[in-house]
């Protein structure tokens, strides 16, 4: 279980083998600002897009901000302030 904040958690089957999967949350800049923080007091590795992962640069993509990191178990979290604009 993942618990994202009072009334929100993930809840996951128990396995021994499972893909990875990629798991986006937009949020607000001052919850950027604290997850971003607390991304980088882990020293964990964060990029700026899926195939730059580990190039310690965020993105600004539709005028906001973003980041990807990987959890333990090698899923790929991103947060984001802004919608991307798919055309």
């Amino acid at each position: 279980m993942l618990k994202v904040n009072s009334t929100l958690t993930f809840d996951f089957v128990t396995r021994t083998k499972f893909l990875p999967s990629h798991y986006a949350f937009k949020v607000t800049e001052e919850q950027f600002d604290v997850i971003f923080q607390k991304v980088k007091d882990a020293q964990l590795s964060f990029g700026s897009s899926p195939s730059s992962q580990e190039d310690g640069e965020i993105n600004h993509n539709g005028g906001g901000r973003g980041v990807y990191f990987k959890d333990i178990n090698g899923h790929v979290l991103e947060i984001l302030t802004q919608d991307y604009n798919i055309n």
